[in-house]
């Protein structure tokens, strides 16, 4: 993990809305590594400037992809941040290049499929983290 310190909607990340079960595999912008975070994971920090999501100047994607091990059928959910100019062909191509270190949700290590087999939609700011 690089480490680098990824901004999420605050809303999704709201205590109250969490379980302990929640997880998000979430992609790091600058390496490119996907990895799987926790409750235990997340630290809320206060930023000098205000919440971009809500401010139409960035976008939290969710990437869906099916498992690739045959018979498998679990669907993988990846998170990764955009700014809201870029254009989702170039994200295509930044995203192509996901290194994945996590599991479906049957447990097989997953694989990026081309990215026509990708779905790709917005999540709300005021979403809450999947369980």
């Amino acid at each position: 993990m690089c480490r680098f310190p990824v901004r999420l909607p605050r809303r999704l990340l709201s205590i109250a809305t969490l379980s302990s079960r929640a997880r998000l595999l979430l992609a790091c912008p600058v390496c490119g590594h996907v990895y799987e975070y926790g409750i235990s994971n997340f630290e809320q920090v206060r930023f000098r400037t205000s919440d971009p999501f809500l401010n139409h100047r960035a976008v939290l994607y969710s990437v869906n992809f099916s498992c690739g091990t045959s018979a498998c059928g679990k669907q993988a959910e990846i998170m990764a941040v955009g700014a809201e100019d870029i254009s989702i062909a170039f994200l295509l191509n930044v995203w192509s290049h996901w290194t994945l270190h996590v599991g479906c949700r049957g447990g097989h290590q997953l694989k990026c499929p081309a990215v026509v087999y990708w779905e790709i939609s917005r999540v709300s700011p005021r979403a809450h983290l999947p369980a």
